[in-house]
């Protein structure tokens, strides 16, 4: 028998600038049943021939909306309503013989509204509101096995997959250990994947595991939250139209579960070594012609945008239901691919931070970036330790602090990003034409 759990956790640790790498994680135990008959609660027996198996599921946040989740606060939550579950036995070949066959209680009553979608993707029933579920597999044989199970959220549409929302997706390896890898990613969705603890999981003659295994599901992409306030009108006398939060790398693609890559925290992926370089590379952008005095013809130094009683939501996010910020504040989130490996951005030009804020003119000139640190004590960029912190994997980096969505907790705190502006010296002039000559004599 195989216990999931899906487990959501309030842990985030936040700072002011950048919050310390804080790990969410999806707990997944996968226990063993050799009986030919497992017991249930219920008075009704699951009865389990040569080859089959059972996976319980014990889920958490089963009302949470089955929409693309949009990060509205630190808040852990998921929305998963799929789990899809891959057999590779002797760890590289996948045994597509393995089928889910029903979907049963807590107490032992088979699901009516469950659908299993080919492909072993099981379709979480959104009218279920128990904690439990159990799933019969059948066609297990002997031998060793590799089990990978990953989680995500599907909305449908008119793509007619019912699937992960990734559409290039082939098993790579590296040191033995074989993984599912996608590339060409333009739009990062949060999924959790994870496989047993152990290289293999035997299954013997009568279709049973021989040991109990154990599966972690984590995520597998890193989260990005800004929330800021005073946007300044002027940044180095300049007025600016577009503020963003940037990078200068450029990752299309990761590997999952990110516990088989050989450093787990740097799972992302590229074809290349060119996934990072000198071209910015905007993660959040905020449109400062959407403020609402944006055009008044009076506005000077120190001047700080306006956006009526609201906020302005990031160019990148869909809206956040719920979602309640402070009057002129700015607010963006998002998933994010962790990086392949360390990246230095202290060498060539420009010299940066892994995450920077940076102010535009509105002709897409880069005014000002500002290096982002983590920790509280400023120190200089050349420390690659306070600015070279790279994005890792299932590790969340918010610049400024929101904990809740509604913003009840009394614990958000926007950064204020109003840069430095206005003249510190006088102009002197010295005029060639004379308004009166005096003539001097001894």
């Amino acid at each position: 028998m195989i216990l999931i759990k899906i487990v959501s956790h309030n842990f985030f640790s936040m700072k002011v600038n950048i919050l310390k790498p804080a790990a969410l994680a999806v707990m997944v135990l996968l226990a063993a049943c050799t009986k030919e008959i497992v017991e249930s609660p219920g008075n009704n027996d699951l009865n389990l021939g040569q080859g089959e198996d059972v996976i319980r599921i014990s889920l958490s946040n089963t009302t949470a909306t089955r929409a693309a989740r949009p990060i509205g606060s630190s808040e852990a939550l998921n929305n998963i309503n799929r789990i899809a579950f891959k057999f590779l036995k002797n760890g590289t070949t996948e045994n597509g013989d393995i089928k889910l066959e029903a979907v049963i209680d807590g107490e032992g009553v088979t699901i009516s509204d469950y659908e299993v979608v080919e492909g072993n993707i099981l379709k979480l029933p959104a009218s279920y509101k128990g904690t439990e579920i159990n799933v019969k597999f059948s066609g297990m044989t002997e031998g060793a096995y590799r089990i990978i199970a990953y989680g995500y959220n599907y909305t449908g549409g008119s793509d007619a997959s019912d699937a992960f929302p990734y559409e290039t997706m082939a098993l790579a390896g590296e040191s033995n250990k074989y993984y599912y890898q996608v590339s060409g990613v333009t739009k990062v969705q949060e999924i959790f994947a994870g496989c047993n603890n152990g290289e293999f999981v035997g299954v013997n003659q009568f279709g049973k595991f021989q040991s109990v295994p154990e599966i972690v599901l984590t995520r597998q992409v890193a989260g990005l939250m800004a929330y800021f306030k005073n946007a300044p009108v002027f940044v180095n006398n300049t007025k600016v139209a577009k503020v963003t939060v940037s990078s200068r790398a450029n990752v299309t693609g990761f590997s999952f579960p990110a516990s088989l890559v050989s450093d787990p925290t740097h799972n992302g992926y590229s074809s290349d070594n060119s996934w990072y370089g000198s071209t910015w590379v905007n993660y959040l952008t905020f449109d400062m012609k959407k403020a609402s005095n944006y055009n008044d013809e009076h506005l000077d130094s120190g001047d700080l945008y306006k956006f009526g009683d609201n906020y302005l939501l990031s160019e990148e996010n869909d809206e956040v239901p719920g979602l309640k910020c402070d009057k002129n504040t700015l607010f963006g989130s998002r998933f994010m691919l962790a990086y392949p490996s360390h990246a230095d951005f202290n060498t060539g030009a420009p010299k940066c931070a892994t995450l920077n804020i940076c102010y535009w003119d509105a002709d897409g000139n880069l005014i000002l970036s500002v290096p982002l640190r983590k920790g509280g004590d400023e120190k200089p960029l050349d420390s690659s330790e306070e600015y070279q912190y790279n994005i890792l994997c299932n590790n969340f980096y918010s610049i400024g602090k929101k904990t809740d969505v509604e913003g009840e907790d009394d614990n958000d705190n926007p950064i204020d990003i109003q840069e430095t502006t206005g003249y510190d010296y006088a102009k002197v002039s010295i005029s060639l034409d004379w308004s009166a000559v005096h003539d001097l004599f001894n």
